[in-house]
């Protein structure tokens, strides 16, 4: 951020910074009550500008980052993202966690936002149990499957899409193939409609037959067409034929017949099947009427027969056909509306309805089609509109729609003329499909868009009809034609062989039969022979339908050749797969139904010593197994394959190639085929034979405790938490209370009040706590009178207690007398150490650690050595091991060496610790430190000469300060002088040009007497150091505000480098008053038109380095080396004659080091011209050229200082 006086340069700045700054300028304001000048402001809206380009130029970075990695991913998404096909992969829970560019067109969001989303949040209520029922099946039965659902894309536009899934390796996923079948569905129920108006026709043209019998079967009556019905020439040919025996196909529907007449006295509808004349089948509808006499008696039936044969097989195919045709229609992702001819809608379907934002069908219909039209798409949706009256229909036309509450979408119309019987148009039907995300998706996809236009927007499936039975065609669509390269008619003469390879045709007829027995709905990756003899590959979903009584089978050719590119996809995913295993720390392996390595990850080589070559396919798990329990292991394993179970922490025992054992953990699940029979099992081992042996290492543990427990001399209790003895374990003698067993009895029947107190509360306070209660008490024991005891109770139950007690009366009074030789030993001035025989310390005092600067736990255990300097004259060390040798004291004085590896002398004397035995089992050893003692007189020496020096330097610095002072008070003086004798003589001009002669004269005076009060404050301890966490930014503005001025009088700019968020760790007067100074000495020799810079760097230790640069008259090396002496006058004149005593420099150091910083100085003198002081080269900071200052010469001064950064 740069500061000028009088123009302040900087880029843009937005409206929420300069609101920010604002801000922080009215509470700065409020806090010091300094009004800020305009400066000041610009200056900080400039650093925020600064900021923003860095953020900017941050992002362009990143920008160029992503768009590299979109250029290397670029052929990853021609593979995946463009399938035609939704690939997706979901979690167990159904969550996505992968998905390509068409699956996330399906589901109508963008891809970043589907990740993590629930997949079933994107299917319909009505299809969601399927959906939930599919991948519940993929999970369980780890095998290929296969379920229709209807997708909600945009929340509101459903697709019928087909699901193919299959379980991911690591069971814990699984990959879904979505296929688009929405087109398939129309066509269905175009097909729909066809069929119900040929029901219609045949319902309306039938013919009705009447006829007349007795209760026994006996024709009395029939019309000619029921006659002609039945396949006879006549009535009388027809008499001759008696119901009850030749009239029904069955008994049972005869007897169904003549019980509802004569319960009912009448038959509606009934339908049963007859037998003509030919015996053929045909199909009846009857209703008949009871005639009977006056006591009730039936006396014979007239009813209507109905030849029913073509509706039933028109049923037949209609009940199949409606199932589907419906639930395209009320599922279709599409909208679909009936308008009459004006264009009003009549009638529409749920999904057109949420499409145009209505909340209820009533609302839709009654509007008026053509006005939900875009206005601005009218006149497009005019010519569509005369091109539909022309050709009776439209396709795919795409137009603007506005929907209820006003916004829009593009929808793709298609729509064609319904007409009567007559042939006259009567109703308009209309499809419409929101493609706004399409389009969208277009002007990203336009490379790709000719290469799957023609396979979204028209069915780029194939759909071909075969006869089951003759394995004939019966129809195929033109997607299918294009496939094959044949013309339907061509395609319709051939059968399964004339499109299959020879090759493949035993194959591919297996497949059929499947298809058509039910087994199966897919077939997949079926090769097939186009007209020019090349091949294409082809998914075939299929169902099977019965047209013209004839069992037919529906099939979906999917061209899949395209998808060999997904496939090596795939493979790159099974290689990451396979490393990844066999990088594994643990085992990986398959095995078939008999326990043969069909596959074991390369750890095996690591974990058991074999390589895989050795393993896979040679030798069974059950081989490695350790030879005491393979077969009681082998058993239980394959009781488990029996069960086709999944296993966990299988724990068994194998033996190495080398002969060593390691405990295994196996893990596996089963692998079955698509009729659930075991395959084999897959799983993982982990190596815990580490694990084995810790746990049996406890077990010992526990045993050698258990033993130990039993072994310690100390009494045991167990209480409950009323104080009643449970059990204990103690000899009688020491016991307090001995009149008789204590088992039973209350604590404080038997025990003094005082003690029994004691226990209860320990009692209570175990059992609140849970935790351990350690205390002492004394108790007086009949024959072993007052004896003190340490007790630890513990809980052992809810309500129970055990406490382990110790006699510690000996060890008390030792503890007496250890503690005073401790305390002697802790608190003597001396060091004392003590080391084993070894010479390894095994203990030091405080004195030794103070001295030598180690912690207690990183000198004991070190061998003596470790403070033993290798300086040692050998003289020494012969004489002192040899004293120790003959166990006699030695003393002397040796060098020896502290922590930090510098040397130092000791006064040392050594005396061995000698038991009853004459054995040596220590040594100690008392040292003192005497480098004072020899350092004395050279220290005192060299105090008296620096003494010496510093008050030489103190004279001459006063000296100094006394010219210094006398300088601005005789011209203050002068000033005064003159204005009190010649007053009156002087002009207005004159008045006031001494008047600021004198407030100048007078300013440098203050500020000489400020820095002398400060730095003698300073000199004596009296300058307060109060610390804090400072925002640095603020307080660099704050400091260098009243230089403002001086700077704007030279024409110098300021520019601060220092970042918003660094935050400093000093004292805040002191602080500035280092800055003030630095900047103030920079202004001062500064020549007019120069620049000062003032920045701060974070350190990698976690240090401010503050740096304040500028473009003046430098130094020269004289100056450099006595800048911070005391006795040197530095105090040379500014660049427009500024007074400079050299005294701020000196605080500035002083504040410095105050805060543990350093401050230096580095300066190249500027080749000045006349009349401006001069100075020798020194060099510049590293990584900065020198500038030009105002007269064209290189120079300048760099300050730099430390503080800390935070606490």
């Amino acid at each position: 951020m740069k500061m000028n006086p009088d123009s302040i340069r900087f880029t843009s700045v937005s409206t929420e910074l300069r609101n920010k700054a604002e801000e922080l300028l009215k509470e700065k304001s409020s806090k010091t009550r300094i009004q800020l000048s305009e400066a000041e402001t610009q200056k900080l809206l400039h650093e925020l500008g600064v900021h923003q380009i860095e953020l900017e130029l941050q992002n362009e970075e990143l920008m160029l980052a992503k768009e590299q990695a979109e250029i290397a991913s670029q052929r990853y998404s021609e593979l995946y993202d463009f399938a035609p096909s939704g690939y997706f992969t979901l979690s167990k829970q159904g969550k996505i966690v992968e998905l390509n560019l068409c699956g996330a067109q399906m589901l109508g969001r963008e891809r970043t936002r589907l990740k993590n989303s629930l997949f079933g949040f994107f299917v319909t209520d009505e299809t969601k149990p399927v959906f939930n029922l599919f991948l519940k099946k993929i999970f369980a039965d780890k095998a290929r499957e296969l379920c229709e659902v209807s997708l909600l894309a945009n929340g509101n536009t459903p697709m019928f899409v087909q699901l193919t899934g299959m379980v991911a390796e690591n069971e814990e996923q699984c990959f879904i193939t979505a296929i688009d079948i929405t087109d398939r569905k129309k066509l269905e129920g175009d097909k729909l409609e066809a069929s119900q108006e040929r029901y219609r026709l045949l319902y309306e043209n039938a013919k009705i037959g009447l006829y007349r019998t007795t209760p026994d079967g006996t024709i009395l009556l029939a019309n000619k067409a029921l006659v002609t019905m039945l396949g006879y020439q006549s009535f009388d040919e027809l008499a001759r034929r008696n119901v009850e025996q030749n009239g029904f196909e069955t008994p049972s529907q005869r007897k169904v017949f003549l019980e509802k007449i004569e319960q009912n006295g009448e038959v509606e509808n009934l339908e049963s099947t007859w037998i003509r004349q030919d015996r053929t089948p045909v199909f009846v509808k009857e209703s008949a009427l009871a005639i009977r006499d006056t006591n009730g008696k039936s006396l014979y039936y007239d009813g209507t027969v109905e030849d029913i044969t073509k509706r039933k097989h028109a049923e037949e195919a209609l009940i199949e056909s409606e199932e589907k045709y419906r639930a395209l229609f009320e599922t279709s992702l599409d909208g679909i509306s009936l308008l009459d001819l004006s264009g009003k809608i009549i009638f529409a379907n749920k999904q057109v309805v949420k499409l145009f934002g209505y909340n209820h069908p009533s609302e839709f219909i009654g509007l008026n089609g053509f006005g939900l039209i875009h206005p601005d798409d009218k006149p497009k949706m005019d010519l569509y509109f005369k091109e539909f009256i022309t050709t009776g229909v439209i396709a795919n036309c795409e137009v603007r729609s506005v929907k209820k509450d006003g916004s829009e979408f593009i929808g793709e119309y298609s729509a064609t003329i319904i007409k009567n019987a007559n042939g006259d148009p009567v109703y308009m039907m209309d499809v419409v499909r929101d493609i706004t995300e399409r389009k969208r998706a277009e002007e990203a996809l336009r490379e790709s868009e000719a290469r799957y236009r023609l396979l979204f927007e028209k069915s780029a499936d194939g759909i071909l009809i075969v006869d089951v039975e003759t394995k004939t065609f019966k129809y195929a669509n033109p997607a299918l034609c294009r496939m094959l390269g044949y013309t339907e008619e061509e395609l319709t003469t051939l059968w399964l062989a004339d499109i299959h390879p020879k090759q493949d045709l035993q194959r591919v007829i297996a497949e059929f039969e499947s298809l058509t027995r039910g087994d199966k709905t897919l077939a997949p990756d079926i090769p097939c022979l186009k007209k020019d003899g090349g091949i294409v590959y082809a998914d075939i979903n299929s169902t099977n339908i019965t047209i013209e009584g004839r069992a037919c089978n529906v099939g979906l050719f999917r061209d899949i050749t395209s998808r060999k590119l997904v496939d090596e996809a795939l493979k790159k995913s099974e290689l990451r797969f396979k490393q990844i295993s066999e990088n594994s720390q643990e085992s990986i392996w398959e095995v078939d139904n008999t326990g043969l390595y069909t596959y074991i990850s390369p750890v095996i080589k690591e974990l058991l010593g074999y390589d895989v070559e050795e393993i896979i396919g040679l030798k069974y798990f059950y081989d490695l197994f350790e030879p005491e329990n393979k077969e009681e292991l082998k058993q239980g394993a394959f009781e488990v394959f029996a069960r086709k179970e999944s296993f966990r922490n299988f724990v068994n025992c194998n033996i190495r190639k080398d002969g060593r054992k390691v405990i295994l953990s196996t893990s596996g699940v089963p692998m079955l085929d698509n009729e659930n029979n075991l395959i084999g099992y897959r799983g993982v081992d982990v190596d815990i034979t580490e694990r084995k042996q810790a746990e049996e290492a406890l077990i010992e543990s526990e045993t050698r405790a258990r033993a130990l427990i039993d072994a310690i001399p100390d009494l045991i209790f167990r209480l409950n938490k009323q104080g009643i003895y449970l059990d204990y374990k103690a000899a009688k003698e020491d016991l307090a209370y001995q009149a008789e067993p204590i088992i039973g009895k209350k604590n404080r029947d038997m025990m003094p009040p005082e003690f029994a107190n004691l226990v209860d509360e320990k009692i209570k306070l175990t059992l609140q706590t849970r935790q351990m209660q350690v205390f002492e008490y004394q108790l007086l024991l009949p024959m072993k009178g007052l004896r003190e005891y340490e007790a630890r109770m513990v809980p052992c139950s809810h309500d129970e207690v055990i406490v382990i007690v110790r006699d510690v009366t000996e060890r008390k009074k030792a503890e007496e007398m250890i503690n005073m030789l401790a305390h002697a030993v802790k608190n003597s001035a001396d060091c004392i150490a003590i080391s084993d025989k070894d010479y390894k310390i095994i203990f030091v005092n405080d004195s030794f650690r103070k001295v030598y600067g180690f912690e207690k736990e990183e000198i004991v255990g070190q061998k003596i050595s470790v403070i033993t300097s290798k300086n040692n004259l050998p003289e020494v060390g012969h004489s002192l091991y040899s004293a120790l040798a003959k166990k006699e004291v030695w003393t002397g004085e040796v060098l020896n060496t502290k922590k930090d590896g510098n040397d130092f002398p000791v006064q040392l004397s050594l005396a061995p610790v000698i038991t009853d035995k004459g054995e040596v089992i220590a040594v100690v050893g008392v040292l003192r430190d005497i480098t004072e003692r020899r350092h004395a007189e050279a220290e005192l020496k060299l105090k008296n000469e620096q003494l010496l020096k510093l008050n030489a330097e103190k004279d001459k610095f006063f000296s100094i300060i006394a010219h210094d002072l006398r300088s601005p008070f005789n011209s203050f003086l002068g000033f005064t002088e003159m204005m009190a004798e010649d007053l009156g003589r002087l002009t207005m001009n004159e008045v006031q040009e001494f008047s600021r002669r004198m407030r100048d004269s007078a300013l440098n005076l203050f500020r000489l007497l400020e820095n002398l009060l400060l730095w003698a404050k300073s000199q004596q301890g009296s300058v307060p150091f109060n610390p804090q966490e400072l925002q640095l930014l603020p307080v660099v503005n704050e400091s260098i505000a009243l230089l403002n001025e001086p700077a704007r009088l030279k024409e110098i700019v300021i520019t601060i480098n220092i970042q918003e968020d660094i935050k400093v760790f000093a004292d805040k007067d002191m602080l500035q008053t280092i800055i003030r100074n630095l900047i103030s000495n920079a202004i001062k020799f500064t020549p007019k038109g120069g620049e000062i810079d003032l920045s701060a760097t974070v350190t990698h230790d976690k240090i401010i380095e503050m740096a304040i640069h500028d473009t003046g008259i430098g130094m020269n090396s004289i100056f450099l080396e006595n800048l911070f002496n005391l006795g040197f006058q530095s105090n040379r004149r500014g660049t427009e004659g500024e007074p400079s005593s050299g005294l701020g420099l000196l605080l500035c150091k002083e504040f410095v080091e105050k805060h543990g910083g350093k401050i230096r100085v580095e300066s190249k003198e500027a080749n000045l011209p006349a009349g401006l002081p001069a100075a020798c080269l020194a060099r510049l900071p590293a990584g900065r050229q020198g500038r030009q200052d105002s007269h064209g010469k290189a120079g300048g001064t760099s300050f730099y200082f430390t503080i800390p950064l935070t606490i």
